[in-house]
């Protein structure tokens, strides 16, 4: 009777796991998971020398004693430009490396970490909402970031011919080699007046320079916009640049694009099983907080908890351990 109870419990708690997982998977569009290859993520890898020429870059996947495996995009000094462009299965069919257009904002949230040897005089630039063309702001917005602090910038219309219409419309002090989650929002439009963006840190909403929490602003530029992330620019020449980026995903809500920061991306409720032994067999939640729902069914990676990968068909059951009072 006891075996029959404990295979119960395994069937009940692999259901819970695959009903709670069913209502995410749904709001995940992009995972850039580092137990495959950058190819399989990414739609480009640019490096990039001064003065246009070749870059000797690199991005490869990278195990932190805090995060596990993590991407490491890699700048040598000499060079110009090591960056990650676009996410491979929503990209636009256009072929530079922009997301799909859609109606309803997306989110992109990203963990992410800056090393460098050397002093870092001026900006360098660490994520761009990039135009392709024909575009006329280049960059709808950027991130940057000087040793010190990241700002966000934004471009208006036409700053390509213009040259004007730049502003910072965010800042705050980030320490070196400091883990931080980041969440950007944006709506796509060429309508400055139904295009925004939002964007948390480390799981709180910030305000732009304006004093609000949405920021509109043309986001849509060229045939197709989307997201880089890595080091670039000419701040970055004369520098050796490590970029870390760990639980770098596209979504459709909040949620299930704070990767386990200060908002959780599901909790599950705190439930007894009575056994036929009279024993109360409890969900332990309060050694796990998260459950961090299945950004590939399809493989061998089915879960991630507090951004861990646990292959699913050895770890399903670990994910919801119980215990017997």
């Amino acid at each position: 009777m006891r075996l029959v109870f404990w295979m119960e419990c395994r069937k009940f708690a692999v259901a819970l796991v695959f009903s709670f997982a069913s209502l995410a998977k749904a709001e995940v569009l992009w995972y850039a998971d580092p137990a495959k290859a950058p190819s399989e993520n990414f739609c480009f890898l640019d490096f990039e020398g001064v003065n246009e020429t070749k870059g000797f870059g690199s991005v490869t996947a990278v195990e932190d004693p805090k995060y596990g495996q993590v991407w490491r995009v890699y700048k040598p000094k000499a060079d110009k430009r090591a960056e990650i462009r676009g996410a491979r299965g929503i990209h636009n069919p256009g072929g530079f490396g922009g997301l799909k257009i859609i109606d309803k904002p997306y989110y992109i949230g990203w963990r992410w970490k800056f090393e460098s040897r050397e002093s870092i005089a001026g900006n360098v630039c660490i994520f761009q909402w990039k135009g392709y063309r024909p575009f006329t702001q280049n960059y709808p917005f950027l991130m940057e970031y000087n040793g010190r602090e990241v700002q966000m910038r934004k471009f208006d219309d036409h700053w390509m011919q213009t040259r004007k219409g730049v502003a910072t419309i965010w800042k705050k002090p980030v320490k070196m080699g400091e883990w931080v989650n980041f969440v950007v929002i944006v709506k796509q439009s060429e309508d400055k007046q139904k295009g925004y963006i939002e964007f948390y840190v480390n799981g709180e909403m910030q305000k732009f320079s304006t004093g609000e929490t949405r920021y509109y602003h043309k986001t849509l530029d060229g045939s197709e916009t989307g997201p880089k992330w890595g080091a670039y620019n000419s701040s970055a020449v004369g520098r050796e640049i490590t970029v870390h980026l760990a639980e770098m995903r596209i979504t459709t809500s909040l949620e299930t694009a704070m990767h386990g920061s200060t908002i959780p991306v599901l909790r599950m409720p705190r439930a007894a099983l009575i056994g036929t032994s009279g024993a109360r067999l409890w969900h332990n939640f309060r050694e796990t907080p998260r459950v961090l729902v299945p950004h590939d069914l399809t493989g061998t990676t089915a879960f991630r908890l507090d951004g861990r990968t646990s292959p699913m068909a050895r770890r399903i059951m670990p994910l919801i351990p119980l215990r017997e009072e």
